[in-house]
């Protein structure tokens, strides 16, 4: 799961890359249950960079390998999620060479497509992202002849490491703690971002706001009155009896 923060550096790195333009647009969506198109981006360059650290003459089985990872990572409810992930990685390796005949990853392609056409979805999607190529070029923007596979294995690699995944993690579950137990975790949190240059400054207003809004529910008024047991308002006890009575004066 990817930061705001981790969005934001993958547009600015990417988004001049009209590859990058067609997948944003095709994949782009406002439910916050599937994956952003920064994410599948990521995730994308993932198993071009696995798919590039192996053999040549055995890239076409490590296809299968990282399809099979992401099923086991994502599950039988995430199988759109992995249709995305292997769609744009297909794109990332596809016509990205002037000869087909010399394509280099020509025997990756195909085993790519075979999985692909086997996933719900998969020729939806594909025409759409066609479609968004199509108004790319018609605004004079065209996908460059680029080795995406050579690219990424020699670029940095940009993007939220394993420890920011796990102050993540930490944080969605401390939003079920106790305010006293959320605001420990806050200060530990805080901690940590100021010593790594607040990196994680939006996750730490974030759950700051939820402890914020916590508190403020906690403070409202509550009434329970159970014909003369106790009666509780703004968090103080009076008797049942003298509510009563209250109510009385201020039937009159």
């Amino acid at each position: 799961m990817l930061t705001n923060d981790d969005k934001k550096l993958i547009r600015q790195t990417y988004g001049k890359d009209n590859l990058f333009k067609m997948l944003y647009k095709a994949l782009f969506t406002l439910n916050e249950n599937e994956l952003s198109p920064e994410e599948v981006w990521n995730e994308a360059r993932k198993v071009v960079v696995q798919i590039g650290e192996t053999d040549e003459l055995a890239r076409d089985i490590e296809v299968q390998a990282v399809y099979a990872d992401l099923c086991r990572q994502y599950g039988e409810t995430g199988m759109v999620c992995v249709m995305k992930i292997m769609l744009a990685a297909f794109f990332m390796l596809l016509d990205r060479h002037d000869s087909a005949d010399e394509h280099p990853h020509k025997e990756v392609c195909i085993e790519m497509k075979r999985l692909l056409k086997t996933m719900p979805g998969f020729e939806e999607l594909y025409e759409k992202c066609r479609t968004e190529e199509d108004k790319l070029e018609a605004d004079g923007k065209f996908i460059e002849v680029v080795d995406y596979l050579e690219r990424f294995m020699e670029e940095p690699m940009k993007e939220a490491s394993a420890h920011d995944d796990v102050i993540y993690r930490i944080i969605e579950v401390a939003k079920k703690f106790d305010v006293d137990a959320m605001r420990n975790v806050e200060m530990l949190l805080a901690r940590v971002n100021d010593q790594t240059d607040h990196k994680f400054q939006t996750l730490l207003d974030d759950f700051r706001q939820v402890i914020d809004e916590k508190v403020a529910n906690q403070s409202l008024p509550t009434t329970v009155n159970t014909q003369g047991g106790p009666l509780i308002m703004d968090s103080t006890l009076q008797a049942g009896v003298e509510f009563n009575a209250q109510k009385s004066i201020e039937a009159k």
